[in-house]
């Protein structure tokens, strides 16, 4: 008896005609370690939930076909059931995390599990040691980067010690060794203690070498591919650049000694001096809690630095319907608030005043561009992770900023499309002397398409240079 059977499963969600699941029959053994990739959209984390039963207990849609765990039909199993045996990791760690605290959250599911108070005191302990997050357990969980909210959430499924893990996207916030580290921890798991593990990712080479398995999703309908190849990553001295990198350009953005502390934290950025010039694209790097979405917020003028000072020169006089800076977060989920996609896109413009008849052309031709002309009547939550992160990012460029900060573009999209994405907006900001930074633990997106690079250690500015310069001195750290 197989440990999971799909059979004939099919999923269709509300208002599509279209099915995002097509005659689905799999079957998957215990301890199978399972790479599940596909494109964006194309239906991994619904294949991912229709296991473990949020789909259909918690999500509407027209479901036909049977999913089975150790023979039980999922439909006739509460999510308390299941998810005693099964755990789901989501791509956004802020949809998983209910508690206030690092501690409370981790017990949360211990708690609910029957668990004695004294196992779930030495559970968390375990848990957070295994991550390496030992020093977290007091940590309030708002305080927390991508990168750490994803590793806590990690750690609340290793503390409830399950026999089957969904893993979607799992190293999508996570800098290179961070991201080899849980892989590592999972596969001892996987190997130790005969987990099955099915992980969704468009991250194919830090997997592949760790599975047994291999599943694409096309169009709807799930093939198998029987070997698994390790796809090596360009060597990184390929990408180094001819022509010198300008240094003399009219100032944007100025940072001088500047620092800045949440309330009860010190030192989460320390002394950082810095100038953006006009016509640069810059990428930001450095590990999880190393301060990189604190940075974009203060370059944004979201935060205030607790010392020195960040100062915009030299702004272009601004057309109607034009704005300054535009932030587009790793979770594109805080800034998405419109009905439709094109009122998402429209709203920025709108507000800034673009008359009606250039605010349509404008969002046309930003949604042609992104490739979202589609889904323009549809709500933006209908859509697949990484389709929101595109709706986002064109709703900031339909701004026409003078500085676009994107914090990890790389999150939910597959590699197609981001690069897509990217050659897009490098083509928009070069031809229109813009500037774009953006932060990103992908260093193969870095190397393709940054001319300069910043990276912060513990809060401070440890390298500032060309991209030459990294490759030479920086990028082997950084390459997964």
């Amino acid at each position: 008896m197989s440990q999971i059977e799909i059979t004939n499963l099919n999923f269709t969600y509300p208002g599509r005609l279209e099915p995002t699941l097509n005659q689905i029959n799999i079957t998957v053994e215990k301890g199978d370690f399972i790479l599940l990739n596909g494109k964006t959209a194309s239906g991994k984390s619904t294949l991912l939930k229709a296991i473990n039963g949020l789909i259909p207990h918690a999500s509407s849609g027209e479901l036909r076909g049977n999913v089975r765990i150790d023979n039980f039909n999922v439909l006739d199993l509460t999510l308390a059931d299941i998810g005693r045996k099964v755990g789901l990791l989501f791509q956004n760690p802020d949809n998983q995390l209910f508690c206030t605290t690092v501690e409370d959250e981790i017990a949360f599911g211990l708690e609910n599990m029957g668990i004695l108070p004294t196992h779930i005191d030495q559970a968390i302990d375990e848990a957070l040691n295994l991550v390496g997050l030992a020093e977290f357990r007091k940590r309030e969980t708002s305080t927390l980067s991508g990168g750490e909210k994803q590793l806590i959430a990690l750690a609340s499924l290793f503390a409830m010690k399950l026999q089957i893990l969904l893993l979607d996207e799992p190293t999508s916030y996570l800098d290179a060794n961070s991201s080899r580290d849980i892989l590592q921890i999972i596969s001892e798991l996987n190997r130790k203690f005969e987990i099955t593990v099915i992980v969704a990712t468009h991250r194919i080479h830090t997997i592949a070498t760790l599975c047994n398995r291999r599943w694409s999703l096309r169009n709807a309908e799930i093939t198998e591919e029987l070997s698994v190849h390790n796809i090596q990553a360009k060597r990184a001295e390929t990408w180094k650049r001819s022509a010198p990198y300008i240094q003399d350009r009219k100032n944007l953005l100025k940072m001088t000694n500047t620092s800045f502390n949440y309330k009860g934290q010190l030192g989460i950025l320390e002394n950082i001096s810095l100038q953006i010039g006009y016509g640069e694209i810059i990428a930001l790097m450095g590990q999880n809690g190393s301060g990189k979405t604190t940075l974009l917020m203060l370059m944004a003028q979201l935060l205030r630095p607790t010392f020195g000072e960040v100062t915009l020169d030299n702004f272009r006089p601004k057309r109607e319907g034009d704005g300054k800076i535009g932030l587009v977060f790793q979770n594109a989920d805080l800034v998405l608030q419109a009905q439709t996609v094109g009122d998402e896109i429209r709203f920025g413009p709108r507000n800034f005043g673009l008359k009606h008849h250039l605010l349509e052309k404008r969002s046309d031709d930003i949604a042609n561009m992104f490739k979202i002309s589609p889904y323009r009547n549809d709500h933006p939550y209908a859509l697949s992770g990484g389709q929101r992160q595109r709706v986002a990012i064109a709703a900031n460029l339909s701004l026409n900023p003078d500085l676009l900060l994107l914090d990890e573009p790389t999150t939910g999209q597959d590699t197609d499309y981001l690069n897509t994405t990217m050659q897009i907006l490098c083509h928009k900001i070069r031809n229109n002397n813009k500037t774009l930074i953006f932060s990103s633990h992908n260093a193969d997106l870095v190397l393709r398409y940054a001319d300069r690079v910043l990276i912060l250690e513990r809060g401070k500015l440890v390298f500032d240079g060309s991209i030459n310069k990294f490759i030479d001195n920086h990028a082997d750290n950084f390459i997964q």
